[in-house]
């Protein structure tokens, strides 16, 4: 899960990088941060595996192969985790102007 985040990140997410690391000249084209592998793929089954009912150490791979990806679409996964651990204290970031366009786009 976690290599497959990383190179997902690398390839897909962090253009500059993916760049670098793989010339289209030489390799082509992998990806974009708005590819489907990324959003309808990825990130829906590793959300279907933060929520579904494996193990504690399962979950916590998921989440952390989540955060590897780096790409907003993680946002809504994440979100009901984070609201759920902090609770009302949560609550005072989602007043704030730049961080609601930050989880909220558009």
């Amino acid at each position: 899960m976690l290599s497959v985040s990383q190179l997902a990140h690398t390839t897909c997410v962090n253009v500059t990088e993916a760049r670098s690391r793989f010339p289209e000249s030489v390799y082509g084209t992998f990806c974009s941060p708005h590819d489907p592998f990324v959003d309808n793929k990825l990130v829906a089954l590793l959300a279907k595996e933060v929520n579904g009912a494996g193990s504690i150490e399962d979950k916590m791979a998921a989440l952390t192969a989540l955060g590897e990806i780096g790409h907003v679409s993680i946002i809504p996964v994440l979100l009901p985790i984070i609201k759920a651990k902090v609770g009302y204290s949560f609550s005072f970031l989602l007043k704030n102007e730049e961080i609601q366009l930050a989880l909220f786009p558009g």
